[in-house]
């Protein structure tokens, strides 16, 4: 259990871990080229020591070089014959990723994980890449699976209605003479994430290029046959999930935090959070290479806002909209049920607890906030096993006194040093 005390503004300066989903992509990446690519600045959580583990299994050269750096040799896209199992433990960018390239390795591998990953869906990359020649013998289009190649180029199309990480997936592990085309079904979630990728595809070597209908939707992804990816290092930038947290407490106390070496250019859709927080009241600036934000010294503002786009951030809005003049709006989520949590379910179910009325939809979070707390009230609040959940209810507690995370040991997943990292800062936190 985790309590946070309130008291008074927060002001620090706190650098944050490397972007999860940048170092995720890279990994694969430098897995897939020829020669040896060092990751610096990489984030040490569950589910990036969980990728190491599962690439070193097919052979892949994985050294540490110490706890945010690592050295990977990579196949050039040429496998080793060999048995392969994977355990993916939470990690559904991981799950996903992995069964391309598990194809392209034209190894049978098994894949296994955590029972929370096992109910979440994988059907529509166990799909994609049977269209692609593969075979993917899964229980009810989940895991556990087993993929066996070769996997060729050629055209697929997969809904994009559900997650990004299937197009993610699939272009990374593109290295077929053929090619490859995705057609997208329907309307495409979480675009940005699929637009980073192909920024750091390209970074590496690789032309991707995409096609748009006229509202300038994405409609079709290809990548060319015959490419390869250049080994090369790289230096990641900071993740602006794990700094939206601190960007909040600012938000929420009247405070100020400084995120040094922030990437204003970053291809990240949660990069975009600081102008939510902008059209919320709070002061928005770059200073000495780093991005500080100051909360208002009136009540926020509330805000209606599509956050298809940058999704991880849904739960740190929520939390700052509980306090904020009237009631928020956030539209475009409704792929957030199939989450570590139900994170829209969930959401109002947790800070409902508190007396915070938070209204769920199938695409949307109405949160109606009160400035003054009128009705709020400190309980016992679940992190519901989800990292985004735990780190959000957290900082209600920087404004409501009571507020008590249980399940707190779930940021580990992609932030393990949070609470440390939040009473360097200055905020008292009870333990128990």
């Amino acid at each position: 259990m985790v309590e946070p005390v309130p008291s008074g503004r927060f002001d620090a300066v706190v650098p944050v871990p490397g972007s999860k989903y940048v170092a995720n992509r890279l990994l694969f990446i430098a897995a897939l080229a020829g020669g040896r690519s060092v990751l610096k600045n990489l984030p040490d959580n569950e589910d990036i020591r969980t990728a190491m583990a599962g690439l070193a299994a097919f052979g892949i050269g994985i050294e540490r070089l110490g706890l945010d750096a690592v050295a990977v040799t990579g196949c050039a896209g040429r496998f080793e014959k060999r048995e392969v199992a994977v355990y993916t433990a939470g990690s559904g960018t991981f799950s996903r990723f992995l069964v391309p390239f598990a194809a392209l390795s034209g190894n049978a591998v098994r894949i296994t994980a955590n029972e929370k990953m096992s109910s979440r869906p994988m059907d529509s990359v166990f799909a994609a890449v049977e269209g692609l020649g593969a075979t993917a013998l899964s229980t009810g289009g989940r895991l556990p699976a087993t993929i066996t190649g070769p996997l060729r180029g050629g055209t697929v199309e997969v809904d994009g209605g559900v997650s990004s990480q299937y197009f993610s997936a699939l272009m990374l592990s593109a290295l077929t003479q053929d090619g490859l085309e995705i057609k997208v079904k329907g309307a495409l979630v979480s675009a940005p994430f699929v637009g980073l990728t192909a920024s750091l595809m390209e970074e590496a070597g690789l032309r991707v290029e995409f096609a748009h209908d006229g509202a300038g939707q994405i409609r079709a992804i290809r990548i060319p046959g015959g490419q390869a990816y250049r080994a090369r290092d790289w230096d990641i930038e900071p993740d602006p999930v794990s700094a939206s947290y601190f960007m909040a407490a600012a938000a929420l106390t009247g405070g100020r935090a400084v995120l040094p070496n922030w990437n204003s250019r970053s291809p990240q859709g949660e990069a975009q959070f600081p102008e939510v927080l902008r059209s919320m009241g709070c002061g928005v600036r770059m200073a000495g290479g780093g991005l500080e934000i100051t909360g208002p010294d009136k009540p926020l503002r509330a805000v209606t806002v599509d956050l298809g786009g940058q999704p991880d951030v849904v739960q740190t809005l929520c939390a700052c909209a509980a306090f904020a003049e009237g009631p928020t709006r956030i539209t475009g989520i409704g792929h957030l049920k199939h989450k570590e949590s139900d994170r829209i379910g969930e959401t109002a179910r947790e800070w409902g607890k508190l007396g915070i009325r938070v209204e769920a939809g199938e695409d949307s979070l109405v949160v109606h906030g009160s400035p003054g707390a009128s009705g709020f009230q400190g309980a016992a609040v679940d992190g519901c096993g989800d990292h985004r959940m735990a780190m959000s209810l957290a900082l209600l507690g920087l404004r409501l006194p009571g507020v008590r995370v249980h399940g707190e040991a779930a940021v580990g997943k992609s932030f393990p040093d949070f609470f440390d990292r939040l009473e360097r800062a200055g905020v008292v936190l009870r333990r128990g």
